[in-house]
């Protein structure tokens, strides 16, 4: 990583040597992401976000969608009602996307210490809670979060609000900017407009969920997640006209197996 004057360090591609691999002796318990997404009749967010994290390298994912008990894609995730989840037996919790249940949301945020991703409409419903905790805002979510303008110091921005909620905070954008409560800043640079589209972020959280997982600190599964999604992105097999969310996964685990 690259570090300026100020002690903001730059993400780069060979950065993601350090993201984990799964070894030989594995076990999908070790590497397990309890994802909690969609709702009745919008499944689309659930799925991008539970095949994110199996390709960027998590062993099982279970799937719950509120107020649903249909068995969606991928085949591989195993659909469970959130009452049914042994959540301690997973390494990371992916809540949010697609989700409208606002009462169910901020209930699992506070039934559970995982590490999480919070991500759509669940960062706007964020109280706080013990647990580390992403939150992964566009601009418009991110003045949902905080009730005012985001301003031209997208940094600053950032800064002051990891430091006003405990949490980490990942803004997504052009340049996608990483802060922690103390202060710590990295920033990722190497995305384009094909990250501008819709499903994208659903895709991200369910592979930063995968880096937690696969015991990443936090920070560090933030900052890599998003590197890994934008080279990914960018990547000699990805379209550059017509490009879907949905090419994302496949592309991220050839990054990881380049």
């Amino acid at each position: 990583m690259k570090r300026d004057a100020n002690g903001i360090s730059t993400v780069e591609a060979e950065d993601l040597a350090r993201w984990p691999r799964r070894s030989g002796d594995a076990h999908k318990w070790r590497s397990a992401v309890w994802i909690v997404a969609g709702s009745p009749g919008l499944y689309g967010a659930a799925t991008l976000a539970a095949t994110g994290a199996f390709r960027a390298g998590a062993g099982y994912v279970t799937l719950s969608v509120p107020g649903s008990d249909a068995s969606i894609d991928p085949t591989e995730a195993v659909c469970r009602p959130i009452a049914d989840v042994e959540w301690d037996r997973h390494g990371a919790l992916v809540i949010g996307p697609g989700m409208n249940d606002r009462v169910v949301a901020r209930a699992v945020l506070a039934g559970n210490a995982l590490p999480a991703v919070v991500d759509a409409a669940a960062i706007a419903w964020f109280q706080g809670r013990s647990g580390p905790t992403i939150l992964t805002p566009h601009d418009g979510e991110f003045q949902q979060l905080t009730g005012k303008p985001l301003g031209e110091d997208r940094v600053g921005a950032v800064k002051a609000t990891a430091r006003d909620l405990d949490a980490i905070v990942l803004l997504k954008g052009p340049t996608t900017v990483i802060a922690d409560p103390a202060g710590q800043v990295y920033l990722v640079e190497d995305g384009d407009a094909r990250l501008a589209t819709a499903g994208t972020g659903d895709v991200l959280s369910g592979v930063i969920g995968a880096g937690l997982a696969l015991g990443l600190e936090p920070m560090l599964a933030a900052a890599l997640g998003a590197e890994l999604h934008a080279v990914a992105a960018t990547s000699p097999g990805a379209l550059r006209s017509g490009f879907m969310a949905s090419d994302l996964p496949l592309l991220i685990a050839k990054v990881l197996d380049g």
